[in-house]
């Protein structure tokens, strides 16, 4: 069976580079492509312009929240 998870793109939006980093290195593991933003707005900002598949928020940011 062919392993699908490398063609899934995951955007981490996380205002902690302690989270981002770490959710990084577990779906980088996992062959997933990843794109960190450290806020809400940049991570709209990548949204549109990029093909993301999944989105992994924190709730609660300064600004715009997840």
């Amino acid at each position: 069976m062919e392993n699908k998870t490398s063609q899934v793109k995951i955007l981490v939006i996380d205002d902690e580079q302690d989270i981002r980093e770490g959710c990084e290195r577990i779906l980088s593991r996992m062959e997933c492509e990843v794109v960190t933003a450290p806020d809400g707005a940049k991570g709209l900002n990548i949204l549109e312009t990029q093909d993301i598949s999944i989105v992994l928020s924190d709730i609660k940011m300064p600004g715009i929240s997840g």
